[in-house]
């Protein structure tokens, strides 16, 4: 979900795993030499979700073994939780959308939060949740601090290294 901490939390543990870090939203922006609300602008959401998968494929299947942060849509459009669990160790950062809410309410580069940002964190939830669940590792990140989360998903994925 969009405002999950995927990003920061993804880098820490990288690093703390010694692994590289992709952030798959960096990756599409640096490939087409446009912001994700730009692309959402000017090319429509269907287009970037194609990309996002195209590119989450690519990196899947050039890189051994790594971090990757996902954008909040990559598990739910082509299959994309599927082909995260068939080539990787997926979790599921599980934070409710108060936090959501305010974590993103102060952020105006989120295409899909532009509109009635409430609503439609609320309306994400309910629709992607059930997706999310299939991740391979769930936390409950709220109440721990960034560095507990990161140690808490260090231990969990022990046994997959």
């Amino acid at each position: 979900m969009p405002g999950s901490g995927k990003s920061t939390i993804g880098e820490l543990l990288a690093d703390r795993l010694g692994l590289p870090f992709f952030d798959l939203d960096e990756v599409i922006v640096e490939q087409e030499g446009a912001s994700v609300s730009s692309i959402f602008e000017v090319e429509g959401e269907k287009y970037f979700r194609e990309v996002e998968s195209e590119n989450l494929k690519d990196v899947t299947g050039q890189n051994e073994s790594f971090v990757m942060a996902t954008g909040g849509g990559s598990p739910c459009y082509h299959s994309g939780m599927e082909w995260m669990n068939e080539h990787g160790t997926t979790v599921f950062i599980d934070v409710s959308p108060e936090v959501l809410i305010e974590r993103t309410s102060r952020q105006k580069d989120r295409p899909l939060l532009k509109a009635n940002p409430r609503e439609r964190v609320n309306q994400l939830y309910e629709e992607r949740i059930h997706i999310y669940q299939k991740a391979q590792i769930h936390v409950q990140a709220e109440g721990l601090s960034v560095e507990e989360l990161v140690e808490q998903l260090r231990e969990k994925l022990d046994p997959f290294f």
